[in-house]
């Protein structure tokens, strides 16, 4: 905002106060302009700083406004009243569901754990609640608790999701779990919100062939041992294993 006071020399200092009409949404520079006979065709600057808060609140009109002026010695500008300037503050806010790992986002499926803490970007207008709606692949991973509840007083404070890996009999290698958190609320702004988060499942399975051995030995006039046979893992697909004798 720019503010030259006239054409003509004022003879005289000329004091003009201003201030926010919302502080809550911007500030100026300075709560007066001082106008002095040396430099008054001085193009005096003020600025007027947008607050950046946490409300989902659009586009706001502050205005700076001028206060009458006062001038010494003479009065000349006593009760001067400059206009006001309107400024449009733009928002910078949205509403948005945070999740982040206070460990390594790696789960195994010998036990091993890990923690996702969630709270919501901006204040909320009511309660919202955020449920985990699902894990994909299925199957990988549990989470505790499956629902967090915000309130308004609350929204920023972070609540943890534990996640643990689930154990299975199959070779699948690690796998990467997508996490969907969704929300429900009063709050439009935050009714159906859904963000995603990920974790590494780590496998502990291993492919090989159990044998046991029922006998200790065979005989040269028909007796017998057996070997009974299992695989360490489910198959993905049919396994056909060959037993062969090393002298026939």
């Amino acid at each position: 905002i720019t503010f030259q006071l006239g054409v003509e020399a004022p003879g005289e200092t000329v004091v003009c106060p201003l201030q926010s009409s919302d502080t809550t949404q911007g500030v100026v520079n300075t709560a007066s302009i001082v106008v002095n006979p040396s430099d008054w065709n001085t193009v005096v600057t003020v600025t007027l700083t947008a607050v950046d808060d946490v409300l989902i609140d659009g586009s706001v009109s502050v205005t700076a406004e001028f206060q009458p002026c006062t001038s010494t010695p003479n009065g000349k500008f006593d009760g001067y009243d400059p206009d006001d300037v309107v400024v449009a503050v733009d928002d910078n806010d949205a509403p948005a569901i945070d999740a982040v790992f206070s460990t390594s986002p790696t789960t195994s499926e010998s036990g091993g754990g890990a923690v996702m803490m969630v709270s919501l970007q901006t204040a909320p207008a009511g309660t919202v609640t955020v449920t985990l709606t699902g894990t994909t692949p299925s199957g990988e991973v549990a989470a505790t608790p499956a629902e967090l509840v915000f309130l308004t007083s609350t929204w920023n404070i972070q609540q943890q999701i534990a996640l643990t890996g689930v154990d299975d009999s199959v070779n699948d290698g690690d796998v990467e779990v997508t996490i969907t958190l969704s929300s429900t609320s009063t709050d439009s702004a935050y009714n159906g919100l859904t963000t995603l988060a990920t974790v590494t499942n780590e496998d502990d399975a291993s492919d090989g062939v159990i044998v046991t051995v029922v006998g200790a030995y065979t005989t040269e006039a028909g007796g017998d041992m057996q070997l009974h046979i299992s695989l360490s893992n489910d198959p993905t697909r049919d396994v056909t294993v060959i037993v062969t004798s090393a002298d026939a």
